[in-house]
C-alpha cells in the first residue's frame, strides 16, 4: 500500500526548506569507534584541567583569606595589647662619699651605668661639697693640688699632691699613686668604722685612728700618728704602731723607724685638710681641732684658763690660714697666747680674762 504524506506536512515542507534538505540528505553515517574514544579522552583531560584549575584559584582566595584574617590579627593584637616594656636601666652605683676642700683642680672619673666613663674636674672656685662621688670612682690629684674627701661612714680622707686611688667602696680605697691619708675618728666613738687602703704591696688595715699610706716605687710606707695599723701581706702581717714609720719593699726587705707626731712630715696633711668652722662655737671646740690636726697635745698654763676657754664664743673664719697662722690669729683675738714645748700647745693669758662668757674672734 502507497502511504501517502498528509497535507499538512507538505505544506509544512515547503514552507521549511532547511527540513527538506535534511531529508533529502538522510542519516549521517556512524562516527568511527576509535574517533568517539578519542573525543571523549580529549574532553575528560579538558575538564580535568578546568576543575584544577579552580581549585588552585579557590585555594589562593582561601590562602589570601587566610592572611588578611592573621593580619588583621596582628593590628589588633598591637592596638589592644601593651608596647613590650623597655629592659630597666643600669642601676646607678650608690654614693659613698663627698669632697670637703681642695687647694686646687682634681680630676673625677665615675661610670655613668653603662659601658662608659665620665670624668670631670673639680675646683674649688665651684661648690665642691655638691659633688657627689660614687662607689667605685677615680679621684686623682695632679701636681700642686691636694684634696680632702668625707666618705659617708664618717672616715676623713686626705690626698695629697700627684696621687690616684679608686675608692672600690666606703671601707676599701686602692691607692694606685702618690699618698692618702686616713682619719678614722676618735678611738673611743663607737660605733667607728674601719677602712682599707689596698697597694700590691699589702693592705693597710685601721685598727687605730690617723695614719698615712703611701706607695713608694718598689714598695708602701705606712706612718701611724695616732693608734695602730696592720700591713697585711701574703706571708706576713705587720703592726706600725703610734708615732712609727714602716717601710716595706717587693724584694721582701722591711725597715722601722721612730717618727714625730707633729712638724714637717705631716705638713701635706694639715695644707690638704678643709678649714675648721669656729663661728660661733666654744674656743675648746677650735682646741680640739688643733689637737687633732697639728699632733700636739694642748694644754693650759693654768686651771681657770682651761674654764675660761670653755665659756667663750669664737666668730669669724680661718679660710686660707695654716694651722699656725690660725693659733695665731684666734688665740690673740680671745686674749691668749702660745708657745710650743715638744708635742705640746701651751696656753696662757695675755690679758686678763673677765666675764662668765666671752665673744670674741678674728677680725
Amino acid at each position: 500500500m502507497e502511504h501517502q504524506v498528509p497535507e499538512t506536512n507538505a505544506m509544512s515542507d515547503e514552507r521549511d526548506p532547511l527540513h527538506e534538505l535534511l531529508r533529502l540528505a538522510g542519516p549521517r553515517p556512524a562516527v568511527p569507534a576509535d574517533r568517539s574514544a578519542r573525543v571523549r579522552l580529549a574532553v575528560r583531560d579538558r575538564w580535568h584541567d578546568t576543575v584544577r584549575v579552580r581549585r588552585r584559584q579557590r585555594q589562593g582566595l582561601f590562602a589570601a583569606a587566610v592572611l588578611a584574617a592573621a593580619a588583621l590579627m596582628i593590628v589588633a593584637t598591637r592596638v589592644t595589647l601593651r608596647p613590650p616594656a623597655r629592659p630597666p636601666a643600669a642601676t646607678p652605683a650608690a654614693v659613698i662619699a663627698s669632697v670637703e676642700a681642695a687647694t686646687g683642680p682634681f680630676s673625677l672619673t665615675e661610670h655613668t651605668g653603662r659601658q662608659d666613663e665620665a670624668e670631670v674636674t673639680l675646683d674649688p672656685g665651684n661648690r665642691l661639697s655638691s659633688h657627689p662621688i660614687h662607689q667605685g670612682a677615680l679621684v686623682r690629684t695632679p701636681a700642686g693640688t691636694r684634696a680632702a674627701i668625707r666618705l659617708h661612714g664618717g672616715v676623713a680622707l686626705r690626698l695629697d699632691e700627684a696621687t690616684t686611688v679608686q675608692l672600690e667602696n666606703d671601707e676599701d680605697v686602692v691607692l694606685e699613686a702618690g699618698a692618702v691619708y686616713v682619719d678614722t675618728g676618735d678611738e673611743g666613738s663607737s660605733p667607728r668604722q674601719r677602712v682599707e687602703i689596698r697597694t700590691p704591696y699589702g693592705i693597710a688595715r685601721d685598727v687605730g685612728t690617723r695614719f698615712e699610706v703611701r706607695r713608694l716605687a718598689s714598695g708602701v710606707r705606712v706612718r701611724v700618728r695616732d693608734g695602730l695599723v696592720r700591713l697585711q701581706q701574703e706571708t706576713r702581717c705587720h703592726e706600725v704602731r703610734r708615732g712609727t714609720e714602716l717601710v716595706t719593699s717587693s724584694a721582701g726587705e722591711v725597715t722601722r723607724r721612730t717618727i714625730p707626731l707633729q712638724g714637717v712630715l705631716w705638713d701635706w696633711v694639715s695644707r690638704a685638710a678643709p678649714p675648721a668652722n669656729i663661728e660661733g662655737k666654744p674656743l675648746t671646740a677650735f682646741l680640739d681641732w688643733v689637737e687633732r690636726e697639728g699632733g700636739w697635745h694642748v694644754r693650759f698654763a693654768d686651771a681657770s684658763l682651761a674654764r675660761t676657754a670653755a665659756t667663750t664664743i669664737v666668730h669669724g673664719s680661718i679660710d686660707g690660714l695654716t694651722l699656725e697662722e690660725s693659733l695665731d690669729v684666734v688665740l690673740a683675738a680671745c686674749g691668749l697666747a702660745h708657745r710650743i714645748e715638744g708635742g705640746s700647745v701651751v696656753i696662757s693669758s695675755s690679758r686678763a680674762l673677765r666675764g662668765d662668757a666671752r665673744e670674741e674672734g678674728p677680725r
